[in-house]
């Protein structure tokens, strides 16, 4: 039987195994098991247990003494066993692994000896008794080291080439030249491992432990162990002492505390299973909870309380629901009392203890199997009586951390999610754990391996797209390469990494015709010929999604239709204003208010039936689909982080989409009552009919995705067709999409399914109403409040300024922003003083017309082209020109907001230009009402 065939089977009788059966046995379970891929090994078990597993037998000593047998008696055979020969390489290709490890092997059980031979020091002599051969006791292992170089060798070139091995790390030998590898691979002697066993057990430590504590238990029993283990133990010290922390994690020594503890676990889960806790803390006041376990962990659970995973995460492969439909931290601490096998996890018994710890894992997500790496994120989540001490000390060192509580506001538990914490500030944290919880803290020093950052997520896959395209960090890192991959496991592309901010991402550009991806395989290469390698799923579409919507509408404010900051709850889709046009004027400066040109249009704009909307808008849909089904909010910088991959990958702007994802009411600014930070929310999708030669026009704005316009296609009828208003001459632009229905009815029927937001075309609306008097509710003041600190807005560099008190007087239109507790102030200097509104939008129109004296270029057709000084539109005079005026907002090639898709100019007549009638009728119609109205008091007044 050739090695390959032995290394594909699971079960035999060892019994009747050859060498070669031994040989690929002990590969598979020393290099080849799943959890040890991309790993290192810088020691080898050689205890009896290791042989046990690998033969299936229930002795260890029995499944030992099979092994050595297979060597036969002939001293000549065994020899040749160890004599370099140009075959090993031959049959290594052949065969896929070398036959020489059940050899090596055998060196290694010699070099630890057991209870028959441990009192004879001598390396030989242990050997020869092992095989019951005297003749083996001179022989010389000459070539040994070049045995162990080779294999060391091909266990580093599968591992890059297959990813499915680990590496073997040879020490060195120091002064025992031929057997010194052997020697140092096999630590600690069989009497040592006892020792040392017994120690971490009464201590109660393990690799989850620092290096110092480890070291410090160890040393006061040192005259317990031979002198060849003080000699690992010295050099140990020697590492850590002069800082180089990799060589003490890959030292023998630490190698075989690293080796305990993995055996340990291991007998845990063969017992109980293994179990973790996810967080997701995307929304720091949704929090939300998930236990997983292995096939093991909750079989015993009813089949409607465990969930099979579609992409098993490593052993992980169920996850359990609460049939109360929680995701909070006390049910799965409840379950924890009440489940054997959870309850004995390192997990269970955290949650019983009051304190659970959750590190990142490679993919950045919170989880108790994480972990630390400097100012990285990190969760606490304790029950009251632990919080009390933790908030505290948080304080005391000043550490910010985001609090919640993990499932309601009277909820016995409470999380902290620190966004990031150095490693003394967790260290004092920590020594406030209850001592079962301190194995989850982790504290010992582990090396850099790669993360992720950004991008988004569906469940455990990465969403692959231009738009989301993590970036993976790891220190040291001084290069790197990727490959997409198949469901077959052949690559697809593969290419070099290239730089974005402090880490490494792919091209964006070669993920704009990504499509049937199954994974993603990052290759970091860090010198000296070692490399780390991440790989993750991977998928390219999603299904719809439900997105969380803002829940306490009272709680939130935005761009209102007067001028200033309005309640979510009290803003309607289009207000219904109705304001006497004689009264009505701009709030500064005089008509017009938009500058009328002769040009015809600014850019042709016509319904398209491609509905999907054009790139990088595709990309994004879905994109925030994933992010807005996790959170309700998303802050500016993480969206940056979206949009500046979508830049490398199509030459556009971060600041042009998010520009137009606002102006083309697929998002919107909020700021909660208490704080006067913005925020993005989703924006309402909206929905508006008219007729137009006996069919129902429709308009829908907002948001859709990919399958979420499939679905909308499916349920039209077969005379009923959809589009997307667009323009193929501007930049970018977003539209509404137009549907062509039968009926009205059938046009509510869509807006009910979807949940959008019915607009009454009829309705009075005058979008400009900020800008106008009597409706703008912008503020005036001939002087600003005294003492304030204000940023400038720089206009050249499109930035504001470094806050400070300002003494001299401003430019006419200078725009200033006051931070208070709760809301901003802009300021903008007009003639006589000084206009003020909380919501910027509104400030930027004030501050441009009192600089230009107009907002923008008005063409003959109604099209607007708004003023480069304009950074945003409010969103009620978005939202009308998406359903009332052209239906299409764009941004041309000076970097302008545009309406676009306008019949006529009319339709700003009393909104940005005067009516034809304003000055003359308008005006005298109003004399006439005031004096009929004065004439019926004055009647109303005398006697009768």
């Amino acid at each position: 039987m050739s090695q390959a065939e032995s290394l594909a089977r699971d079960k035999v009788a060892s019994a009747d195994w050859s060498l070669a059966d031994w040989n690929a046995a002990l590969i598979r379970q020393i290099f080849m098991r799943p959890e040890r891929a991309s790993t290192s090994l810088s020691r080898v078990d050689t205890t009896g247990r290791l042989l046990r597993k690998v033969a299936g037998e229930a002795d260890g000593e029995v499944a030992k003494r099979r092994f050595i047998a297979a060597f036969g008696d002939d001293p000549a055979r065994i020899k040749s066993q160890y004599i370099w020969s140009q075959s090993i390489p031959a049959i290594t290709q052949r065969d896929g692994i070398p036959p020489t490890f059940a050899a090596l092997y055998l060196t290694l059980l010699a070099a630890s000896a057991d209870d028959s031979t441990f009192e004879d020091g001598n390396f030989r002599n242990r050997f020869s008794k092992l095989l019951g051969c005297p003749d083996l006791a001179t022989f010389g292992f000459g070539e040994l080291p070049r045995l162990w170089l080779h294999f060391a060798e091909w266990t580093r070139s599968r591992q890059r080439s297959k990813r499915d091995c680990a590496r073997l790390l040879l020490p060195d030998p120091h002064h025992e030249k031929l057997i010194g590898q052997s020697k140092r691979l096999a630590f600690p002697t069989y009497r040592d491992e006892l020792q040392l066993r017994a120690t971490l057990k009464k201590s109660g430590l393990d690799s989850d432990a620092s290096f110092a504590s480890v070291s410090s238990v160890v040393h006061a029993r040192l005259t317990a162990f031979s002198s060849n283990f003080r000699e690992e133990l010295t050099t140990f010290h020697q590492f850590v002492a002069r800082g180089r922390q990799l060589e003490a994690y890959e030292s023998p020594f630490w190698g075989a505390i690293r080796d305990i503890r993995q055996e340990s676990e291991e007998e845990r889960a063969e017992a109980y299973g293994r179990f973790c806790i996810l967080l997701d803390a995307s929304d720091p006041r949704n929090l939300e909870y998930c236990l997983l376990s292995d096939s093991r962990g909750l079989r015993s659970m009813a089949e409607g309380e465990r969930i099979v995973l579609d992409r098993p995460q490593g052993s992980y492969c169920l996850m359990w629901r609460d049939p109360a439909g929680t995701l909070a931290i006390d049910a799965i601490a409840a379950r924890a009392a009440q489940h054997r096998d959870l309850a004995r996890s390192r997990v269970g018994t955290a949650l019983l203890a009051g304190c659970v710890v959750f590190f990142p894992n490679s993919v950045g997500r919170l989880t108790t199997d994480g972990e630390y790496y400097d100012n990285g994120p990190v969760a606490l989540v304790s029950r009251l009586e632990y919080s009390d001490r933790l908030t505290a000390t948080c304080r005391e060192l000043g550490v910010r951390w985001l609090g919640a509580s993990a499932h309601d506001a009277n909820g016995e538990w409470r999380t902290m999610v620190f966004p990031s914490i150095g490693r003394a500030s967790l260290d004092r944290l920590s020594a406030l754990l209850p001592q079962v919880a301190k194995g989850l803290a982790r504290s010992s020093w582990r090396p850099p391996r790669p993360r992720l950052s950004g991008g988004a997520w569906f469940g455990q896959a990465l969403l692959l797209n231009p738009a989301s395209n993590p970036v993976v960090h790891m220190e040291d890192c001084e290069a790197g390469r990727f490959a997409l991959i198949d469901e077959t496991g052949r690559e697809i592309s593969a290419g070099a990494l290239v730089v974005m901010g402090d880490g490494l991402c792919i091209p964006p550009a070669m993920l704009v015709d990504a499509r049937q991806i199954a994974a993603c395989r990052y290759v970091l290469e860090l010198g000296a010929d070692r490399e780390s390698v991440l790989e993750v799923p991977v998928v390219t579409e999603i299904p719809s999604l439900d997105c969380r919507q803002v829940g306490d509408r009272g709680a939130w404010l935005s761009d209102g239709p007067n001028g200033s900051l309005s309640s979510l709850e009290l803003l309607r889709p289009l207000p219904r204003t109705v304001v006497d046009l004689a009264r009505q004027r701009p709030l500064t400066g005089a008509w017009p208010l938009l500058e009328p040109t002769s040009t015809a249009s600014i850019a042709p704009c016509a319904p398209v039936k491609q509905s999907q909307p054009q790139q990088p808008f595709g990309w994004l849909t879905e994109v925030l689909a994933l992010r807005y089904a996790r959170r309700t909010s998303l802050p500016f910088s993480e969206l940056r982080s979206h949009l500046d991959m979508v830049a490398a990958a199509t030459d556009i702007s971060p600041w042009v989409v998010r520009r137009l994802l606002l102006a083309g009411c697929w998002l919107r600014s909020v700021e909660r009552r208490t704080s006067p930070f913005p925020t993005l929310t989703l924006a309402d999708r909206m929905i508006s009919c008219r007729s137009v030669n006996g069919r129902s026009v429709a308009r829908i704005s907002g948001m859709f995705q990919e399958a979420e316009l499939r679905d909308l296609k499916q349920a039209l009828h077969p005379t009923e067709s959809i589009s997307r208003i667009g323009s193929d001459e501007l930049q970018a632009v977003i539209g509404c999409l137009e549907v062509s229905f039968d009926s009205m009815h059938r046009a509510r029927e869509m807006a009910n399914r979807h949940d959008l937001i019915w607009i009454e075309q009829e309705a009075p609306w005058n979008p400009m109403a900020g800008m106008l008097l009597p409706t703008s509710e912008i503020g005036f003041r001939e002087v600003m409040r005294p003492n304030l600190l204000l940023e400038e807005w720089d206009c050249k560099a499109r930035l504001w300024l470094e806050a400070r008190a300002v003494t001299e007087e401003p430019a006419l239109g200078a725009l200033f922003k006051a931070q208070g507790n709760q809301r901003n102030t802009f300021w903008i200097k007009s003639k006589d003083g000084f206009f003020a509104t909380d919501s910027s939008s509104w400030a930027w129109l004030v501050h441009t017309l009192e600089i230009e004296g107009s907002l923008g270029r008005l063409s003959v057709n109604g099209d607007v082209s708004w003023s480069e000084r304009i950074m945003s539109l409010p969103s009620t005079l978005c939202r009308w020109w998406l359903h009332l005026g052209g239906g299409c907002v764009g941004i041309d090639s000076q970097g302008a907001l545009v309406f676009i898709g306008g019949s006529a100019k009319s339709i700003w007549e009393g909104v940005a230009i005067r009516t034809p009638d304003h000055p003359a009728i308008l005006a005298e119609a109003y004399r006439c009402f005031e004096r009929r109205a004065l004439a019926l008091r004055i009647r109303r007044r005398r006697p009768s």
